[in-house]
């Protein structure tokens, strides 16, 4: 992606808080890609209290690829989608 000059750009975002920590409650974060397209991608998130590992807190996000240089939004080529696809699950995920 770095030699094509393309980068990641948050595109839309919602995030649903339950219950906001306090300054030093801990908080974990699980995220995943979920679904992908032709210009962009999905990535969802899990927030929860580390003590007792209630979830407080959800997000979902698009991610559209973009040429840095230009502005404009690029179309996903194989050889990116190789990249990162490593790093998402074979079988959808669903929120609990």
């Amino acid at each position: 992606m770095r030699k094509l000059h393309l980068i990641w750009v948050t595109s839309r975002m919602h995030i649903e808080i339950y219950k906001y920590p306090a300054w030093t409650d801990v908080v974990e974060i699980e995220t995943w890609c979920q679904s992908e397209g032709r210009i962009g991608t999905r990535r969802d998130w899990i927030l929860k209290d580390y003590a007792n590992g209630a979830v407080i807190g959800r997000a979902t996000s698009k991610w559209v690829m973009m040429n840095q240089d230009t502005r404009r939004l690029q179309k996903v080529t194989d050889d990116v989608r190789d990249e990162y696809l490593i790093y998402c699950p074979k079988a959808p995920r669903w929120l609990p």
